[in-house]
């Protein structure tokens, strides 16, 4: 799995794939991921502090799109319509999918879970579809 990640601008309400802009410049210090903006035509650069981030989980939904923390997603579980929002568990060192109720499945630990995991949207862009959803 490679480890990528995309980021949220919540001031120019834009999400940026991580490696794939030209405006903006992504890479790893000490303390995690940074990002500079590239559209400044000063000496240094300016850090984007505002930026959130979203990494990749390493796995794909039932459409073949790369499932990233932060994505809001419908399944079928117990029978019923689960929609949840991807989050990283510590506890368990794995991603799921919770609706603040009730989790998906424990953890993405498997690929095969995925099968019929639907990506419907992400928390930034899409907030409406968080209704009765508690991240």
């Amino acid at each position: 799995m490679r480890i990528m990640y995309r980021a949220w601008d919540n001031v120019k309400d834009k999400m940026y794939s991580v490696g794939e802009e030209d405006d903006i410049s992504f890479g790893f210090e000490s303390n995690g991921i940074v990002a500079y903006d590239l559209t400044e035509a000063e000496e240094e650069f300016h850090t984007l502090h505002h930026l959130q981030y979203m990494q990749y989980t390493g796995l794909k939904d039932k459409n073949g799109d790369e499932i990233f923390v932060g994505d809001v997603v419908d399944t079928i579980y117990n029978g019923e319509l689960f929609t949840g929002v991807v989050v990283y568990d510590e506890s368990e060192l794995g991603f799921k999918a919770t609706n603040g109720k009730e989790n998906y499945g424990s953890s993405f630990q498997y690929l095969p879970c995925c099968e019929e995991v639907e990506i419907i949207g992400n928390i930034h862009e899409n907030p409406e579809l968080l209704k009765g959803v508690e991240a």
